[in-house]
């Protein structure tokens, strides 16, 4: 088994939109581009394409391990064999009855921060938070012998 799930660019829609739009806006406020115009217009650009980019990833699901390989470059790689996977939890909205997708977490065993794959990053990520979660199911929480938070067990 070997799955892709490619990368969302279609979100990077609204900045094909804003730049021509705040461009057009600096120009018809002053006239002119000036060099604080362009200071401010390269910095709303780079945000812009900052904080779309950051959520988008290929995720490559095979027989033994889970991959994935973030857009922004300065994010490395992350490869997790199926072993040292806890679990998977998927966060989602209710919304007229049915659970929308939104974010999934993957856990790793040896690490306390798990992955989160966002849903406005990933192509048919209803897909993938389906399979991921036939793979690594959720965990059954148990409560430990002292109770909650510590205290005495019921009835002792």
């Amino acid at each position: 088994m070997r799955r892709t799930f490619q990368s969302k660019w279609e979100q990077l829609w609204l900045l094909a939109l804003a730049v021509p739009a705040v461009v057009a806006y600096a120009i018809w406020k002053h006239g002119a581009l000036d060099n604080t115009d362009i200071i401010v217009i390269t910095v709303i650009v780079v945000g812009m394409a900052l904080t779309r980019l950051a959520p988008m990833c290929t995720v490559t699901l095979q027989d033994t391990e889970v991959r994935i390989d973030y857009t922004l470059p300065f994010r490395s790689p992350v490869v997790l064999q199926h072993k040292d996977i806890e679990a998977y939890f998927d966060i989602g909205v209710q919304r007229k009855g049915r659970k929308i997708p939104i974010a999934g977490l993957l856990k790793p065993k040896a690490k306390e921060k798990g992955i989160m794959i966002h849903g406005i990053g990933v192509q048919d990520f209803s897909d993938l938070n389906a399979e991921l979660m036939r793979l690594f199911p959720k965990q059954e929480k148990t409560e430990p012998a002292g109770g909650a938070y510590g205290a005495p067990a019921a009835g002792s």
